[in-house]
Formats: C-alpha cells, sequence, structure tokens
C-alpha cells in the first residue's frame, strides 16, 4: 500500500513537472517561423526549386507551391531553379527577401525555349526564296549561311523548302526537315543551273540595218543579210518571240518561225526584207488636149483630161524622181511643181498646170460650207474652200464656149450654178454659185414594244411610239447634214425595257436604222424556309417545282413577267411535318423574296386500353410521361411525340393486389397510336 502511494506521489511531481516545462516553452522566449512559397506559370513540364540552397522542392504542374521547411522569423530566403525543365527556362522574381510572414509572393515564370532554323546556300546564280513551315519566308541573295527571321520552338517541327529558285536555276534541299531541339544549322540547299539555248536564224534580202527584238527585250541589230543570233541564251522550256523593233529605213522586213518553246539551239528564224517601193503622180488642171508627162527622163505618159495621173512604173524608197513635160499640148503651156523629190512613200502632190493665153472664167460662191468643186467646161476643176470670188486657173480663148458646173458637192450641202454657161468675150465674174446646207431625217424601228415608248433625239426631240401604231418611226425634226444625233429612251414602257442600237453617228443621209427592241422585264420569286426537317417539293404557278431540303432562302428557276401572277404552294410535303404558305401570291412588279413557308413537326397522342384493372395504376411513356388509371377501359398519355419519334409504354407502379403487364407497347409513331 505504501508503495502504491510512493509511486503515485512520484507521478503526480512527474505530471507537474511536465506541465510547468510545457508552459515555459510557449512563453516569451519562443521564436515563429514562416513558410516560403508562390505560384509557377508557363510550366510544360518538371521544375525543381530550392529554398537558400538545400531545401529541394519538384514542381510539375502550374499553381501555387509552398517549400516544406519553413524559415523563422528574420530568417532569410532565397528561391532557385537548377535544374531547368527540359525545353524551358525558369525565371525567379519577388525569390529573397526577410521572413517576416508567410511568404506567397514568389513567381516562377517559364517559357519554351525558341531555336533557330538556318543551314548554308551553295551554287547560286541570283537570288532564291526560302519558306519554313510553309510560311516564314526568306530571300537568300548568294550563296553562304542563311538564318529564318522566326525561331521554333523546343520540340517543334521545322520543314525547309524552296519557294522561288534563282532564275535560270533548280536548287535541292538535304537536312531540311526535323524537330527543334537546339539552333540547326545543317540544312543544305545546292542549286545548279538549266541548260540554256540560242536563238537566231537568217535575214534575207536586207539593205541597211534592221533591229530585231527577242522577248521584247534583247535587241540585235542585223546590218546585212545572213545569219544572226541573239545575245542572250533563253533557259530551257522558256519561250522566246523573235520580233522587228526597228525596220530598215527602206524595207519592210517580216519574220517566219518566230515564237516557240526552246528546247534546243533554235536557228530556224527567218527574217525576210523587201525593198518598199511608191508610186509617183499628182494632178493634172486646166488642161485642153494632151500633154505628154515624163519621170526620170524615162517613164513616159500621156494625160489627155485634167485630174489625177499616175506614173506606171513605182521606184524604189529612197531613190529620187524627177516629173518634167515632155511634149506640151496643141495650144497651151503646161509647168510642173513639186515635180522632183526623193521618194518615202507615195508621191500625189506633182502639180502640173496648164493655161492658154485667153480670158479668167469666174465669178461668186456663197452660203459655203466646207470646200465644193467646180468645174468649167467639163475639165478645168477648181475647189472653192470658202465663199467669195473665185477665178478658175485655166483660161479660155476668146469666143470660146464656157460653162460651170459642180463636180463635187460639198459634204453638208448642195451648191446650184447660175449664170455658168456663155460665150467668153472679156473676163467672166458673174457666174452665181449658191450653196444649201442638206438636212436629214432620223429614224428607224421599234420591235417587241408592249404599251408605250418615248424616244428622244438630240436630248430635246421627242417622239412617242405605241404598239398598236406603226413601229416604223422618224422624228418630226431633221438635222444638219455633219450634224450629230443620239437616239435614247426617255421613257420606258410600264413593264418593258428598251434598248437602242445604231443609235448615234453622224448624218450623212437620211436616217433609218436605228433599232430599238423592247423586251418584258422577268423577276425572280422566293423566299425564306423555316423549321424544316427533310426535303419539301414547292411549286409555282401550278408547273414550276422546287426542292428545297434545308431552311434558309430560296428562289425559284423559272422567272414570271412583269405583271403577272405568282402563286406558290407545298407540292409535297416533308414526311414528318406540315409546311404552310404565307405571302405566297401576287403580281410580279420587282424580284419577290418574301414568301414565307413554314415547317412544323407533326405530333402523334400515344394511348390504349386498360383491362382487367383493380384499383390504380401508373402508366408511363418514355421514362417521364406518368398516367395514372383508375379503371379498366381506353386512356390516353397527356403528352404527344413528334412524328418518327420512338415510344415505349411501361408500368411504372402496379396496383396493390395485381401485376400489370403491357402489350404492344413501343414502337415508332407515324399516327396516332
Amino acid at each position: 500500500m505504501k508503495l502504491i502511494l510512493r509511486n503515485f506521489a512520484l507521478s503526480v511531481v512527474a505530471l507537474f513537472g511536465a506541465t510547468l516545462i510545457a508552459a515555459c516553452s510557449s512563453g516569451h522566449g519562443a521564436t515563429p517561423s514562416f513558410t516560403i512559397g508562390g505560384t509557377v506559370s508557363g510550366l510544360t513540364g518538371t521544375v525543381v526549386l530550392h529554398d537558400n540552397g538545400g531545401d529541394n522542392l519538384s514542381v510539375a504542374a502550374n499553381g501555387t507551391f509552398t517549400f516544406a521547411t519553413k524559415v523563422v522569423s528574420g530568417g532569410a530566403y532565397a528561391v532557385t531553379v537548377a535544374p531547368q525543365p527540359v525545353g524551358q527556362t525558369c525565371v525567379v522574381t519577388a525569390g529573397s527577401g526577410t521572413a517576416t510572414a508567410n511568404v506567397t509572393t514568389v513567381m516562377v515564370a517559364c517559357t519554351t525555349n525558341p531555336y533557330s532554323i538556318g543551314g548554308t546556300a551553295s551554287g547560286l546564280t541570283g537570288s532564291m526564296v526560302l519558306q519554313d513551315n510553309g510560311g516564314d519566308n526568306l530571300t537568300v541573295p548568294a550563296s553562304g549561311p542563311f538564318t529564318f527571321a522566326a525561331n521554333v520552338a523546343s520540340g517543334g517541327a521545322y520543314a525547309v523548302t524552296v519557294l522561288t529558285p534563282p532564275v535560270g536555276q533548280s536548287c535541292t534541299v538535304t537536312s531540311g526537315s526535323g524537330t527543334a531541339s537546339a539552333s540547326v544549322t545543317n540544312v543544305a540547299v545546292a542549286c545548279t543551273n538549266l541548260p540554256t539555248y540560242s536563238i537566231g536564224g537568217t535575214a534575207s534580202g536586207l539593205v541597211g540595218s534592221v533591229v530585231l527584238q527577242d522577248n521584247g527585250g534583247n535587241n540585235l541589230t542585223v546590218s546585212a543579210s545572213g545569219a544572226f543570233t541573239f545575245t542572250t541564251n533563253i533557259i530551257s522550256g522558256g519561250a522566246y518571240a523573235v520580233t522587228v523593233l526597228t525596220q530598215p529605213l527602206t524595207q519592210t522586213c517580216t519574220v517566219a518561225s518566230g515564237a516557240g518553246t526552246a528546247s534546243a539551239n533554235v536557228t530556224n528564224v527567218a527574217v525576210t526584207c523587201v525593198t518598199n517601193t511608191y508610186s509617183i503622180g499628182g494632178t493634172v488642171s486646166g488642161l485642153v488636149g494632151s500633154v505628154l508627162l515624163q519621170d526620170n527622163g524615162g517613164d513616159n505618159l500621156t494625160v489627155s483630161t485634167s485630174g489625177v495621173f499616175t506614173f506606171v512604173t513605182k521606184i524604189n524608197s529612197g531613190t529620187s524622181y524627177a516629173v518634167t513635160v515632155l511634149t506640151q499640148p496643141m495650144t497651151q503651156t503646161c509647168t510642173v511643181t513639186s515635180g522632183a523629190g526623193t521618194a518615202s512613200a507615195n508621191v500625189t502632190n506633182v502639180a502640173v498646170i496648164c493655161v492658154t493665153n485667153t480670158y479668167s472664167i469666174g465669178g461668186t460662191v456663197s452660203g459655203l460650207v466646207g470646200s465644193v468643186v467646180l468645174q468649167d467646161n467639163g475639165g478645168n476643176n477648181q475647189s472653192v474652200g470658202v465663199s467669195g470670188a473665185f477665178a478658175f486657173t485655166t483660161r479660155i480663148n476668146s469666143g470660146m464656149a464656157y460653162s460651170v458646173t459642180v463636180l463635187t458637192q460639198p459634204a453638208t450641202q448642195t451648191c446650184t450654178v447660175a449664170s455658168g454657161a456663155g460665150t467668153a468675150s472679156a473676163n467672166v465674174t458673174n457666174v452665181a454659185v449658191t450653196c444649201v446646207t442638206n438636212t436629214y431625217s432620223i429614224g428607224g424601228t421599234v420591235a417587241g414594244l408592249v404599251g408605250s415608248v418615248v424616244l428622244q433625239d438630240n436630248g430635246g426631240n421627242n417622239t412617242t411610239v405605241s404598239a398598236g401604231g406603226a413601229l416604223a418611226f422618224t422624228f418630226t425634226t431633221k438635222i444638219n447634214s455633219g450634224a450629230a444625233y443620239v437616239v435614247t429612251v426617255l421613257t420606258q414602257p410600264a413593264t418593258q425595257t428598251c434598248t437602242v442600237a445604231s443609235g448615234s453617228g453622224t448624218a450623212s443621209a437620211n436616217v433609218t436604222n436605228v433599232a430599238v427592241t423592247c423586251t418584258t422585264n422577268t423577276y425572280s420569286i422566293g423566299g425564306t424556309v423555316s423549321g424544316l426537317v427533310g426535303n419539301v417539293v414547292l411549286q409555282d404557278n401550278g408547273g414550276d417545282n422546287l426542292a428545297v431540303s434545308i431552311s434558309g432562302n430560296f428562289t425559284f428557276l423559272t422567272k414570271v413577267n412583269s405583271g403577272a401572277t405568282y402563286a406558290v404552294t407545298v407540292l409535297t410535303q416533308p414526311a414528318t411535318q406540315t409546311c404552310t404558305v404565307a405571302s405566297g401570291s401576287g403580281s410580279a412588279s420587282a424580284n419577290v423574296t418574301n414568301v414565307a413557308v413554314t415547317c412544323v413537326t407533326n405530333t402523334y397522342s400515344i394511348g390504349g386500353t386498360v383491362s382487367g384493372l383493380i384499383g390504380s395504376v401508373v402508366l408511363q411513356d418514355n421514362g417521364g410521361d406518368n398516367y395514372t388509371a383508375n379503371g379498366t377501359g381506353s386512356f390516353t398519355f397527356p403528352t404527344k411525340i413528334n412524328s418518327g419519334t420512338a415510344y415505349a409504354v411501361t408500368v411504372l407502379t402496379q396496383p396493390a393486389t395485381q401485376t400489370c403487364t403491357v402489350a404492344a407497347g413501343t414502337g415508332t409513331a407515324s399516327a396516332n397510336v
């Protein structure tokens, strides 16, 4: 008994002592400690963090982290990364300081390492364009190292290709694709020259120099007949086109076999040059009788009447001509002006003027616009370009008859002659030539007209043409010869559009070929289908069918005439829907887009018969539509189902003393069940 009491006393002392010790350890002498942590972002693998060089923490996902070991209050902390994640570099911010509370602001930001893609180009003679991964284009101007501007992320694929090779070369890429785990420098692009071919042929008949051109830029001067070759070769498969850039001074050269595709040296281009030749001629005026002209002392030509003449023999371009009178008329002296020169085109300005010592014939022209050619005695022509006095260049012998007529009327006038005939006994000055401007009517035909159209000429002369009257038309106001006319449609028919052909020009005679064609306007019929499931066949005016398989806009293929009616109906309903038409009929005065076809899915009731029931039974359709039957007889679920959907009738709650079974309880609704 004493031993037990002694042991109890010792236990009490020990417990009291422990209590005193615990109280001392939580008193003013204890130092608090704090956790160190923060947030990791951008991490794709695993990163190992250190605190104060020794508390390692492996982090495998983005988010918050906390080191296992706390730091005593006032103690330093320093968070570092070692080692880095594979393919990434992580940077620590706010990672060091003195702990005065739990630290949660250390930020570890990880980014994927990027690597450059490059290599070496060899054999280049010009610039080429490389491409990495189908989009990072790089122009390489010469052989040597190259690097794409855009880096590839660590672990990312690269694929270097040639987008545009140098002109005249073919380039191949080796070591051009892979997965980047470091900067790539071993891509090799080797370029080799394509074969080239010379372009040439033969020039024949050349006098002087001709400048040839190949493909619009490689010029070659050829100074003699014979073979020629352009200085610039053409790449194999390239096109060539030889043309004459500058003709010889006195020749015209043509090219045969001058274009094609180079697959070998071309030697069959044929340039044929022919010397130009020109006719020599002019006009004889005032001639009575015959005059014998001569060119270059040997080509003779007898001219028997005033007018235009041309020597039979042409002369080469660049050679001289000299027209002289070999034999004068019996009673006249003819002189030549502009009779000598060097031929560079057909010569038509040699003037041979013949005169006799007699009286002049002339008078006055009034009202003239343009030029009129007068003639005296059927051979002495005088061109008059302005109203006023005129005189024929050729005089007539005293006592001889004169007769002044109009040889060529002005372009837009008719001139008449008064006092134009008589016998010369003195200089004649009373011949009167009066000129009046011609006027012409403007008209044509109208085709296809329904109703009336108002036409207009020159913006002010209106005429109305109606379908019930004559379809040929003529404007009431004529216009002067040489004046312009422009026929337009001022007012279109109510339901048509009329266009004008041959409606403008310059009047030189009555105009009858203006063609006005009228066509009835047509408009499309359409609108919008909504709610459609399946296919619906629409019909317009009982005959234009259109199958529509999706909700949205629709347009019938056949347009209707302006003013005609349209009537849109449903020809064939969808398998499980009923479609109705709104705004489906009317008269077309523009494209119709407001026909509305609304389709609604058909719904069917589900029901049947209960027999042998004592009490109540709860039926259920499709696991959710409940119906309580309180006696035998027919039943119908309150909720209908869409056409084509399944139904499944089951017993949810049996009667208290019975078991009910369902027959014909499942299927697909295509009518009321």
